[in-house]
């Protein structure tokens, strides 16, 4: 094998992906990923996933569904990492799951609908000024985000819903047990980008053409928007 041979197949095992794969269990977690929004991951098997268990308009198509799936997927990671940074102190998954599932709470509407709904489209995509009086109080103080992530990109975006048995095991197993790997995966960009370009070769993208872009791009530009706009950025924190 010539030097150029060597060289080739070093920086092929040893690129910065190469790497994060081989030594940070992170095909593992794309793979749960991939299962999570459309059930296709080869090592772990979700009794639901976000594709097929999602409530949509009518008239929605399959590639619809995947990109809600994909952006779902994609608000969750960075809104675990803006609560990892101190910017959402009052924002708390967890217990809002856990008093959701108490009362007469789940009773009125999914999880999704009660809780994560109005959290992305009326606080954090909304002004404060214009917020409706009746949200949660923990959502009085979330910052304006204004780049585009959690406004509707879909068409009829509102009108979606995740039924509570297929939003638990996301919460569960993706969220909640990949926290530090989802964390660090969000500070370096989307999710779906990551995943399409570095571990498919863009297959996925290649599922929901008319929606790939601007979810990426959306999701890019609120990282510029908050590294430069609020005070405690996403980056001040160096990955353990």
């Amino acid at each position: 094998m010539t030097v150029e041979g060597v060289l080739g197949r070093f920086y092929q095992t040893f690129n910065h992906y190469g790497i994060r794969r081989t030594i940070g269990g992170l095909t593992e977690f794309y793979d749960l990923y991939l299962e999570v929004i459309s059930g296709d991951g080869e090592y772990q098997s979700l009794e639901s996933n976000l594709q097929t268990a999602v409530d949509t308009p009518t008239g929605a198509e399959k590639s619809d569904k995947l990109a809600f799936a994909a952006l779902l997927a994609d608000r969750l990671g960075f809104l675990k990492l803006l609560i990892d940074r101190g910017v959402l102190n009052d924002v708390a998954l967890h217990e809002q799951w856990s008093e959701h599932n108490r009362g007469l709470n789940k009773f009125r509407g999914s999880f999704y609908s009660q809780y994560l709904q109005p959290l992305f489209y009326d606080a954090l995509a909304t002004p404060p000024n214009q917020r409706e009086e009746n949200l949660p109080d923990s959502f009085v103080e979330v910052p304006h985000l204004t780049s585009g992530l959690f406004e509707p990109i879909l068409p009829e975006e509102r009108t979606y819903d995740v039924p509570d048995e297929a939003m638990k095991p996301i919460l569960v197993q993706f969220v909640e047990s990949e926290e530090r790997t989802l964390v660090n995966e969000a500070a370096d960009g989307s999710l779906l980008q990551t995943y399409t370009e570095e571990f498919e070769s863009r297959e996925l993208a290649g599922q929901m053409p008319q929606h790939y872009t601007a979810i990426v791009d959306a999701y890019t530009t609120e990282i510029d928007y908050v590294e430069s706009e609020i005070e405690r950025t996403l980056r001040s924190f160096a990955n353990p």
